[in-house]
């Protein structure tokens, strides 16, 4: 029998016309990181996201289209999939009082919260998620025929007090293990996946993670302490780097979830109950005397990159015809497994994901006072998900690595983007395979023959041989314009034409795992450089010719292969 879901475009309740200047997140931010955005319906839009994770509790039943920048298509795009592949039907409602009607009975009452305090707005959302209620402007209560249960207006006069009262009141009803950080982005509130928060009983919040305003700082390590450790921040919060030491420093990890629909997703099943890659090596890996390298897509510990289909790259009609490797969120097998399904039923043989940054969550693991528990989590998504590398943030620290290779013995390879340009080796034989900073997020602005001409004076730059260089880029469809630019599998099909066979060869991260892992690399080492793997003193204080030409970060040609445990 087929379930109909209805649907509904709440991109609509945007007012194009309202003018909403980008934020700042620096000390000379005069709003103290509460800058209010204009009110250009995204209240109305909350509004509608309390009530679909409302709604969704009971199944896949409202589904909206948003629009979302980092891909437009995409909403529709998981609609007609659904449609085909999991016999969903959907009824297109017309506006936002249908959508309300059609699910009156979801909700129990109104809260109301005040205009004059947007902290308000989100205490509404807690009460919401709690006691099934639908937050509303007092322009919308007047609308409705229904009971208020809760009326803010008045009640604070401040930010600070409702996030007080939320604290000590909410946070003890509220379920563990889940938290929503709102904050003003450059692409508006960080409220996309708001539904999900409130399906799941999550604490609500916004705070300012820039260390100056010490008042917003002070409440997020009462927050986080309290939830902590081992708790998902979902949302996301500028600056980045602070947003995710705080909750680094609390034991707790980073969902970037500005990612719309995932109540909707959270409840399309999966038909299938085992998840396995198409891309692992079917012979033994024969090393050559080449240049390795990977193509590595960015933000794949961000649900956001997945709901847009990797920015659209993954509809690339060149996918398949070289080596990409994909970022992939554990956690989707849980937070969405009919999306999961699909990625693992759509990969092509030469598509591989890996783990993104930094395990089953955004973190920076040298800052978690007490990462063993998150360290044993990840280990279990990594084995659930068939996925064998990790990238990491931010730096490499080896008491910290040989802990997480010690407790994630189903990582085979970890990979970073920061430090001196080696291959470092943990006890347990799991390598850490470092990037040269010029490929690094490589500029999303720049061309296929830009990409070239980084890996060959990257390649050019080390001292040894063979090279295994990581190529890190923002995944996006050609022609995307409404995003911030990337590279599409096309691109880097046409960066392996440029650099041809001969010296250069295109691999998976599990392929170059497993050489770098291998006891034949570790003889090799010996062999080439006498003992441990360890590049000779002489040759760290004497590049070599090639070395001596490059520029930029790794030009000092100090390239350590491997470091091999005694």
């Amino acid at each position: 029998m087929t379930d109909t879901a209805v649907w509904f475009d709440v991109h609509s309740l945007i007012d194009e016309s309202v003018k909403v200047e980008k934020p700042s997140h620096g000390r000379d931010d005069p709003d103290k990181g509460h800058s209010r955005m204009p009110d250009n319906g995204w209240k109305d839009v909350v509004t509608m996201l309390a009530l679909q994770g409302l709604v969704n509790r009971r199944g896949p039943r409202l589904m909206y289209d948003t629009q979302f920048w980092n891909w437009p298509p995409a909403d529709a795009a998981w609609r007609d999939y659904y449609a085909a592949h999991k016999g969903l039907a959907f009824e297109t409602l017309p506006d936002m009082g249908a959508v309300i009607e059609r699910f009156g009975d979801d909700f129990r009452g109104l809260v109301i919260h005040d205009p004059a305090v947007e902290q308000s707005l989100y205490v509404a959302c807690m009460l919401a998620g709690l006691e099934d209620l639908l937050p509303v402007s007092p322009e919308m209560a007047a609308k409705l025929e229904a009971e208020v249960k809760h009326d803010l207006r008045g009640r604070w006069t401040d930010e600070f007090a409702p996030l007080d009262y939320a604290i000590e009141e909410l946070m003890p009803r509220c379920a563990p293990g889940m938290a929503y950080s709102v904050d003003r982005l450059w692409s508006g509130m960080s409220i996309d996946a708001l539904d999900l928060a409130v399906a799941r009983k999550a604490f609500i919040y916004r705070c300012s993670t820039v260390e100056a305003f010490r008042e917003d700082a002070g409440r997020i390590w009462r927050i986080q302490g309290r939830l902590g450790p081992n708790c998902g921040i979902y949302g996301w919060g500028e600056p980045e780097d602070d947003y995710c030491r705080m909750a680094s420093m609390n034991s707790n990890y980073i969902m970037c979830a500005e990612a719309p629909n995932l109540s909707f997703h959270a409840q399309v099943r999966a038909d299938r109950a085992e998840f396995r890659q198409k891309s692992h090596p079917k012979e033994p890996f024969t090393l050559e005397d080449k240049v390795y390298v990977a193509f590595l897509t960015t933000e794949g510990d961000a649900m956001k990159i997945h709901t847009v289909f990797q920015g659209g790259a993954w509809h690339d009609p060149d996918r398949g015809k070289v080596p990409v490797n994909w970022g992939f969120q554990p956690r989707m097998l849980d937070i969405a497994p009919g999306m999961a399904e699909y990625y693992f039923s759509s990969m092509s043989e030469k598509d591989y994901f890996y783990c993104g940054c930094s395990g089953a969550g955004y973190t920076y693991p040298n800052w978690m006072p007490e990462p063993e528990e998150f360290f044993r989590e990840t280990d279990e998504y990594m084995r659930r998900s068939d996925l064998q590398v990790m990238d990491c943030w931010i730096y490499f620290s080896r008491p910290v690595y040989e802990t997480y290779a010690r407790l994630s013995p189903h990582t085979k390879a970890f990979v970073m983007p920061a430090g001196p340009l080696q291959v470092k080796m943990t006890e347990a034989g799991t390598p850490v395979i470092l990037r040269d900073g010029r490929l690094h997020y490589f500029a999303s602005e720049k061309t296929p023959e830009d990409m070239a001409e980084a890996i060959r004076a990257a390649a050019a730059d080390a001292v040894c041989r063979p090279v295994f260089l990581t190529v890190f880029a923002v995944p996006n469809a050609r022609g995307n314009t409404s995003a911030q630019d990337g590279f599409a599998p096309s691109d880097y099909l046409k960066v392996t034409e440029l650099l041809g066979g001969e010296q250069f060869k295109f691999v998976t991260l599990e392929e170059m795992a497993c050489w770098n892992g291998s006891a034949a690399c570790r003889r090799f080492c010996r062999t080439r450089f006498g003992r441990c793997g360890v590049l000779p003193l002489a040759a760290r204080r004497t590049p070599s010719a090639h070395a001596r030409r490059g520029k930029g970060a790794g030009s000092s040609g100090l390239h350590t292969i491997l470091k091999q445990p005694a």
